[in-house]
């Protein structure tokens, strides 16, 4: 009966010309996914390039003063994209992987970012990830839609029953065939994709071939279910088609809505007025005041002199400081609710197999929003690092050419992946209720 059936589906040409599209489509969504980490590795490479020819100008112009030089130079902070992120782009597009920042105020630095097409961005990247959360889907609607009814409307049922002893194990072999061509065909994306993007097979890129071929099992859970209820061929279609924009369209719209009106942020726009209002009005102060609030929280730099007439660059660099203190209750808010976005979103994730499976595949490439937010928590670690180490210098007006340039290369952000493989495993239970609804109803097939 199996050879028979697999026979029967090979024939079909709309079957098979639906996985041969499907796995088309897969290899252009790697080819994309191999254009987008080819563009951060040039973009990594360039910034490199740049700071070393930056620096290595402004030392030819701007050797005088180290607080003028320090006033140019700039300095970049990465983080690395991995190349499981050629699988699941996430939002790596919008938030840049790159801080080139002076030692200046910070908040008005934080979130420079590249000019992107908007058309591109509203649009969406077209990765592996998205091909399996929406369009395996619609294919394994178009396979599994009729498996009852077709039998039925071409008035074989009644042969097959007197045929088969067991007509439900019949519906589950002849479903199982389909299953197999298509995690067949989700396998052979996953072993490309491994090569070409040169992916190493380490837990993350397991976790991530579990979650999503659960993912794919998920929707065939479904189709049994529907097909349990031995309706027509156009109310099963319908009734899937449903679903799918239930669930990849209608409710993440909703929860996305719910979480953006309950977490406002007007904090980003506060914090970038605070920011610029704290340190242009610092020209119009007395600079003993900027000071004595500088030095309250710096008081190891109480003993450098500083001049009360004219331009002085201890004072200079403490008013720009003290313009990121003004807004750094804003700041720290605007970060709290985009962590409460984050949190509240996972929540609502373990109600819906598309959304989880999304939001595990972007946390295994590490391009959710979680790791911007830990990268933007680093960089402003980076930017006091750099402070620390510059202000001495700069309050004592040392000599440039003493600092070796030679060592201020790029710095990198690093963060494990906390991720566990038994996490990949919790899109299963979405497949175990499924199913199990579905084989229970199985039961009462008697027609």
């Amino acid at each position: 009966m199996i050879q028979l059936l697999v026979k029967i589906f090979l024939r079909n040409r709309i079957a098979t010309a639906s996985l041969i599209l499907l796995f088309a489509v897969g290899v252009i969504s790697i080819s994309i996914g191999k254009k987008f980490l080819q563009q951060q590795q040039a973009a990594i490479a360039e910034t490199t390039l740049h700071q070393k020819e930056h620096i290595e100008r402004l030392l030819k112009y701007e050797n005088k003063e180290f607080g003028l030089l320090m006033y140019y130079l700039k300095f970049a902070y990465i983080n690395p994209t991995e190349n499981l992120a050629g699988l699941a782009i996430g939002q790596r597009d919008i938030n840049s992987s790159i801080q080139v920042n002076t030692i200046r105020g910070l908040e008005g630095q934080k979130y420079d970012t590249d000019i992107r097409n908007p058309f591109q961005l509203m649009m969406g990247n077209f990765d592996l990830s998205f091909v399996i959360l929406y369009l395996f889907p619609l294919v394994i609607i178009s396979l599994c839609y009729n498996l009852y009814s077709e039998e039925k409307e071409n008035g074989t049922w009644a042969l097959l029953k007197t045929q088969s002893k067991n007509t439900a194990r019949y519906l589950l072999i002849k479903m199982a065939v389909p299953y197999i061509f298509v995690l067949l065909v989700l396998a052979l994306l996953f072993v490309i994709a491994a090569a070409w993007l040169q992916i190493p097979f380490n837990n993350s890129f397991v976790s991530f071939i579990i979650s999503n071929s659960l993912y794919v099992s998920c929707w065939f859970a479904f189709a049994l279910l529907v097909v349990t209820f031995f309706t027509s061929s156009a109310v099963n279609a319908i009734s899937l088609l449903s679903i799918w924009l239930l669930l990849t369209l209608l409710l993440p719209a909703a929860i996305n809505n719910y979480i953006t009106q309950k977490y406002t942020v007007p904090e980003s726009l506060s914090t970038m007025l605070k920011q610029r209002d704290g340190y242009h009005k610092k020209w119009d102060i007395p600079k003993d005041s900027t000071l004595k609030m500088f030095f309250k929280e710096y008081p190891q730099y109480k003993t450098y002199q500083w001049k009360d007439e004219g331009f002085d660059w201890l004072w200079y660099y403490a008013m720009q400081h003290m313009g990121d203190a003004d807004a750094r209750a804003d700041a720290e808010l605007f970060m709290q609710k985009l962590q409460q976005r984050e949190e509240i979103s996972r929540k609502f994730g373990y109600c819906l197999p598309t959304l989880y499976t999304l939001q595990y595949n972007t946390q295994l490439a590490k391009t959710n929003l979680q790791n911007h937010l830990q990268f933007l928590d680093s960089s402003a670690a980076n930017h006091e690092k750099l402070r620390m180490k510059f202000y001495p210098k700069i309050f004592t007006a040392a000599s440039v050419f003493k600092e070796d340039w030679t060592k201020q290369d790029p710095q990198y952000f690093t963060i494990k992946n906390t991720s566990s493989i038994l996490e990949s495993l919790y899109t299963g239970l979405f497949v175990l209720m499924i199913a199990a609804a579905g084989f229970w109803r199985l039961k009462n097939l008697k027609k």
